[in-house]
């Protein structure tokens, strides 16, 4: 492909998903889909785990929890950081104002989902084979949910928290179907009774 070529499709990569997070009800119901949301983020972190391991990290997973996994790869292209600039940060400055306890992990992962769109085309990417981290949790975000690490461990939304895995351990967990109507049968599932 002609470097200009390769430009373009990333400018347009971008374009698409700064569309995307800002179709965003970012205040919606945090208690809806709770069972499809705790997938979306187990399959993230799944996800972001092998990356972490490919590209020879450690495994007790020191850095897990901060890992830049776009500016490890590649820089942020010349045209891409320009759209982000114009139209991406500005929205954010308004919108995560108004929710402070979110501001920090929402958009760096924001920031992280517009770096990868814009080089995930790329050879140096591609040849890892490894599917978009990304995805799960932009989807996360739009069934209404967000994630943050806490002193708990893991904080979904405001009532639920839980210990994640390392990310050695993350490669033998089950991949999870993220597929909207998969994660819709996901939350249609009965669950247990309290116990009394």
């Amino acid at each position: 492909m002609h470097p200009n070529e390769t430009i373009l499709q990333a400018g347009a990569a971008v374009d698409a998903a700064i569309a995307r997070l800002l179709a965003i009800k970012w205040n919606s119901n945090y208690l809806e889909h709770k069972t499809s949301k705790r997938a979306l983020v187990e399959e993230y972190r799944r996800r972001l785990a092998f990356w972490y391991m490919a590209l020879g990290r450690d495994k007790t997973g020191e850095s897990f929890k901060t890992f830049d996994l776009p500016a490890e790869l590649l820089p942020l292209p010349k045209l891409a950081q320009e759209k982000i600039d114009a139209v991406w940060e500005p929205y954010a400055e308004r919108h995560f104002r108004e929710e402070p306890e979110l501001i920090f992990f929402q958009y760096k992962i924001c920031k992280q989902y517009l770096h990868w769109t814009a080089i995930e085309a790329s050879p140096e990417v591609t040849k890892y084979g490894l599917p978009s981290p990304y995805e799960p949790l932009i989807m996360l975000y739009e069934r209404g949910g967000y994630f943050q690490y806490g002193h708990d461990g893991i904080e979904l939304g405001t009532l639920i928290s839980y210990h994640g895995l390392s990310p050695e351990q993350y490669l033998h967990t089950k991949v999870f179907d993220i597929n909207p109507e998969a994660l819709d049968a996901l939350d249609a599932e009965p669950k247990p009774a309290p116990v009394e």
